[in-house]
């Protein structure tokens, strides 16, 4: 669809955003990436009409080391057991390693006693005090794995909304998509990597335009056809859909943010969005760069109070099982039927907890979830301190 004819479907300002976005280019050649600045002052859910921004070096060096180990040893740790850790979130995460974690703001706190993770300096910085509700996994992809299903054959990660909670939501006027998503990358890789947001649900607005996706099937169809029998034919066609997927992508990129260690991002869930492969080195580089790309991604929402009863106040998943490191938390929240026994908010007061992060931000101090959270607990059935569960 031409660039013009996109202009009649979406907002101004979007279009505008759009017809500035650098062009698609070769998979082999460098990847520009924008926005190219980190952001001054940025404050989760701020986000003041950006589609993403991000704070370079947010957090010390060695907890970014110890947070990554830790997820590593989470995550294929258990994958080279030749275990499956694809928990159902979804055909674009089948290339990668992961885990699942959801809460309502009532359990937030405990997600790193359940995962056995040095979590809670990330959730002080990259929680969303507007939001109620969250999704949290990691995301560990390397470069010996190759990409997803053609045509997207240049991506870790294919296209796909934040909507982990969707299944919770009946009432179809409720939004399902993430408020806010948050990254926050936990090494450098030797290229390749980045994160990819597009304008995919501007086309939804009931004129019968196809979404993205399916405008890249269909194009791949007429112009690369089907893949015959020879092995260079078949290298030919591949080719031949890297571009048509790279060109499509290109005039619907909104940010392209490379994974850096330390850099924390955050980027409006409205929009679509997609991991690229992680480069392996070149012949003769040094080999230690052929690490896994690792990240920490929390997906926030915003649900009105009869959508939160719906939700478990703690549910944690890895190898498909339920999971806790913690036998006094799994005992409480995680039977080993996998049903969790408590759900909504305990009791919890959000307004306190948001009036709290909201006061504590203005007057300069770093917010911090877990004083709101145990100012906010005061009249709530969960207890203020994890710890004594």
């Amino acid at each position: 669809m031409a660039l013009v004819q996109l202009s009649a479907l979406i907002p101004l300002a979007l279009f505008h955003r759009l017809a500035a976005a650098p062009e698609a280019v070769s998979t082999s050649e460098v990847r520009l990436t924008f926005p190219a600045q980190a952001s001054q002052g940025m404050r989760m859910g701020k986000l003041d009409g950006a589609v993403a921004q991000f704070e370079a070096e947010a957090f010390r060096e060695t907890y970014l080391d110890e947070l990554r180990l830790a997820i590593l040893e989470a995550t294929i740790g258990s994958k080279d057991k030749d275990t499956s850790t694809e928990q159902g979130i979804g055909e674009a995460f089948a290339n990668a390693y992961t885990f699942e974690f959801s809460a309502t703001l009532a359990g937030l706190p405990l997600a790193s006693a359940v995962l056995g993770l040095p979590l809670d300096e990330f959730l002080d910085r990259a929680l969303d005090p507007a939001c109620n509700a969250f999704f949290l996994n990691a995301l560990v992809v390397d470069a010996r794995r190759g990409g997803t299903e053609p045509p997207y054959h240049e991506f870790a990660v294919q296209i796909h909304d934040d909507a982990s909670l969707e299944k919770y939501v009946s009432d179809k006027d409720t939004r399902v998509l993430a408020e806010t998503v948050a990254v926050l990358y936990l090494n450098d890789v030797a290229g390749g990597g980045e994160l990819e947001i597009y304008n995919d649900s501007a086309l939804y607005d009931g004129r019968g335009v196809p979404s993205l996706e399916s405008q890249i099937e269909r194009a791949v169809k007429e112009e690369c056809g089907r893949a015959p029998g020879g092995a260079d034919e078949a290298d030919t066609v591949r080719h031949c859909e890297g571009s048509v997927v790279d060109r499509l992508l290109g005039i619907r990129t909104l940010a392209r943010l490379a994974p850096r260690k330390g850099r924390l991002v955050q980027f409006d869930g409205s929009y679509s969005h997609a991991v690229r492969l992680v480069a392996s080195p070149k012949d003769g580089a040094d080999t230690s760069w052929e690490v896994p790309r690792v990240s920490l991604v929390l997906e926030q929402f915003a649900f009105p109070e009869e959508v939160l009863r719906r939700i478990p106040v703690i549910k944690s998943v890895k190898d498909g099982q339920p999971f806790c490191a913690s036998p006094k938390l799994r005992k409480r929240f995680l039977p080993s039927d996998g049903d969790p026994r408590e759900k909504g908010m305990l009791g919890l007061n959000a307004t306190d907890f948001h009036e709290c992060m909201s006061l504590r931000s203005e007057s300069g101090r770093e917010p911090s979830y877990r004083f709101c959270m145990q100012n906010a607990a005061f009249h709530s059935r969960l207890s203020p301190h994890p710890d004594e569960l």
